[in-house]
């Protein structure tokens, strides 16, 4: 047809799960003003201890649910692994463990907001991943591609974890050990 927006040619339907990455900005924002670095990467690493201890919950696989409510079983045992890794990792001196550096004459803003960007994608990826496949077919093609395939999910798994290694604040000549890490 030649009528179809550029939008429609690449698979990019204007949808209710288009939203997801209407909701992945605007979260990505709030989020990383209202959190700050340090309090960041203590959720960041909590998120990824949550997604371990879920993917090796014993008996998660025999509770005889409706299909159609497993996904809310581990979306809620999700959430609760995350606040229960923050909670024991905040009392840490975890947060200081990575540095954002800073530009001259430009603050640590973009730096944040990129950092919140990559963890909403990766827990925006890492819920999807645990409804069933029917439910990803449903999607738009642009969003199954960006956030429900398995690769899809190593990149916003590996995202975070990459883009703060490349923005560390680098240590000077002569700077001597200053006792940031928790160990």
């Amino acid at each position: 047809m030649a009528s179809q927006t550029l939008l429609e040619k690449i698979g990019f339907s204007l949808t209710f799960d288009t939203a997801i990455i209407g909701f992945l900005v605007v979260a990505a924002f709030f989020y990383g003003v209202s959190m700050g670095r340090k309090r960041m990467v203590v959720l960041l690493v909590a998120t990824y201890m949550a997604y371990v201890l879920l993917s090796v919950t014993p008996y998660l696989g025999r509770v005889n649910l409706d299909p159609a409510r497993e996904p809310l079983l581990r979306i809620g045992l999700f959430v609760i692994y995350i606040l229960g890794c923050y909670l024991l990792l905040s009392g840490t001196r975890m947060g200081g463990l990575l540095h954002f550096s800073k530009m001259k004459g430009i603050k640590h803003w973009w730096q944040i907001f990129i950092f919140a960007f990559l963890q909403v994608g990766f827990w925006v990826s890492a819920v999807l991943t645990f409804f069933p496949e029917e439910i990803h077919l449903k999607i738009a093609p642009i969003t199954g591609l960006l956030f429900t395939k398995d690769f899809a999910l190593f990149i916003w798994f590996l995202a975070p974890i990459l883009f703060v290694s490349f923005i560390r604040k680098k240590k000077q000549a002569g700077e001597e050990y200053r006792g940031d890490y928790p160990y």
